[in-house]
């Protein structure tokens, strides 16, 4: 609903959508993972909860005419979604995009939505805008997310990492150090590290 809501109030400003989002929207599904609930189960409470500041005053003080706590994200652990865009991924942008608007809606922390075949194909931080991620999908050609987890391994705070994909991919042998991977496998997908490591979460294809 905030998805479409946001594409509507673009038009009645008198701008179009791009193509590639619309194409989206028309397609688009709920999603079928109860984000919140995956979030906390592997990163507990702290990727919830948010601090209140009054040094960035809420945006909407101005208009109730009280000067609000703003919401400080600083020290939550940033959620990177890791986008598989590889050949075999062609198609199903957007079942995929259904699930990046569920995590959204989920969590506080900050998004990092990062699109990845045999390469980094982008890497979009530091906004929650459907509207921009949606259109920044790409269609790549071959399958390795091992230079994805090489860019995050490391970071700090260690963030939880969602890859969604079919899983006919190359990946690391080992986990990089990040507080979780959630492998979030589409209809006939596999686990590409043969249960070598992170959780794997199932999306059924009688569910979608």
């Amino acid at each position: 609903n905030a998805v479409f809501q946001a594409a509507q109030t673009h038009m009645s400003s008198g701008r179009a959508l791009p193509e590639g989002i619309e194409g989206l929207l028309a397609q688009l599904r709920a999603p079928k993972v109860d984000w919140k609930n995956q979030i906390e189960q592997w990163v507990g409470d702290a990727v919830g909860r948010v601090d209140y500041s009054y040094r960035r005053p809420a945006r909407r003080a101005e208009a109730v005419g009280e000067i609000l706590c703003g919401v400080d994200s600083s020290g939550l652990p940033t959620v990177v979604v890791l986008w598989d865009v590889s050949g075999s991924m062609n198609e199903l942008e957007a079942i995929v995009f259904g699930e990046v608007a569920g995590i959204l809606e989920a969590t506080k922390a900050p998004i990092r939505v990062i699109f990845c075949d045999t390469e980094i194909q982008a890497d979009i931080a530091g906004t929650r805008d459907a509207a921009q991620i949606a259109a920044s999908v790409v269609r790549g050609g071959g399958s390795d997310f091992t230079p994805a987890f090489r860019l995050i391994d490391g970071l700090r705070p260690a963030p939880i990492v969602i890859a969604i994909t079919d899983g006919y991919i190359l990946v690391p042998t080992e986990m990089p150090a990040v507080q979780a991977v959630l492998w979030t496998l589409l209809p006939g997908g596999v686990d590409p590290t043969r249960g070598a490591w992170g959780h794997v979460i199932q999306v059924e294809a009688g569910s979608l």
